[in-house]
């Protein structure tokens, strides 16, 4: 039988890391920074560039105004940024790159609502990682070596 583990995690409650130590004691595939990887290839984009797109999505009110930004007369004109790919594209791609890959081996894929676009099957396993404040706080705060 196939193996999924989705992990849904809180930011800094450690899902990143609890992914790749649960991967490594089941001897299957850890896939997570790989999924965006792969998604950027496959769009022919930066993947760097792909990665903050993908961490930050793009605001309501920014997709909702690019088109109408328009000032007084005397206003200099600027023209909205061109981007080379879309958060929809940046989905599609994430999403077929996990379903390609969960579909062939087992695997533990952390984060991307993965619980929510695989197709479910009886050996999957849906598993949210959430933690109190008091510890996610001086976790995030060591990992991005933020002053005290």
């Amino acid at each position: 039988m196939r193996i999924t583990v989705t992990l849904a995690r809180q930011f800094g409650s450690g899902g990143s890391y609890l992914g790749q130590r649960l991967a490594d004691a089941l001897q299957i595939r850890c896939l997570d920074r790989e999924i965006v990887s792969q998604a950027a290839r496959e769009l022919a984009v930066d993947e760097d560039e792909m990665a903050a797109r993908e961490e930050r999505g793009t605001p309501f009110w920014e997709r909702m105004l690019r088109g109408i930004t328009v000032g007084p007369p005397e206003a200099l004109y600027h023209a909205p940024a061109v981007l080379s790919f879309s958060d929809r594209e940046i989905f599609e791609a994430e999403t077929g790159v996990m379903k390609t890959i969960a579909a062939r081996e087992d695997c533990v894929i952390v984060g991307r609502i993965a619980a929510q676009v695989l197709p479910t099957h009886p050996g999957m396993v849906n598993v949210f990682l959430h933690a109190p404040l008091s510890f996610r706080v001086p976790r995030v705060m060591e990992y991005y070596h933020a002053p005290d």
